[in-house]
């Protein structure tokens, strides 16, 4: 949004400056350097290696590094939770990608984004953690104790 908005006042610049050809030079290069960048954000971003899969009727169901992650509407968390981006996960056939987060002062939760639209995703009891160890035996931490 806001490259648009950018791009709109160079526009307007143009319009109302005096010397309209070393103006329209310096903006036309400015346009061509943002939407460059633009693009290379995005190609990055959405083109990196995923580090999971999204399975499930409703995508309801993910799953990274052989922990299971089922989406939880009854939580506490919310997008203000929302930390450090871990990657994409993607469908078996590549189709829909997510971008997933983690949620901050839990290992429990992530938090997924598609589009505009995001949810929180809860760790299951018998999934492995990155540990080794299996759902209710993993050691719990102070965040994690009253949940």
């Amino acid at each position: 949004m806001w490259l648009i908005g950018i791009i709109v006042l160079l526009v307007i610049f143009i319009l109302i400056s005096k010397r309209k050809k070393y103006t329209r030079i310096i903006c036309l290069i400015g346009i061509t350097v943002l939407m460059l960048g633009y693009i290379c954000n995005t190609l990055f971003r959405n083109f990196g290696e995923p580090i999971g899969q999204i399975s499930g009727l409703e995508m309801d169901v993910i799953t990274i590094d052989g922990c299971v992650y089922e989406a939880d509407y009854n939580n506490d968390y919310s997008i203000n939770d929302r930390d450090k981006y871990l990657g994409k996960v993607v469908t078996y056939d590549a189709e829909v990608s997510f971008r997933v987060y983690s949620v901050k002062g839990t290992d429990e939760y992530i938090y997924c984004l598609w589009d505009w639209e995001g949810a929180i995703y809860k760790k299951t009891a018998n999934a492995v953690s990155v540990h080794g160890t299996v759902g209710k035996h993993r050691r719990r931490g102070f965040w994690n104790s009253a949940r």
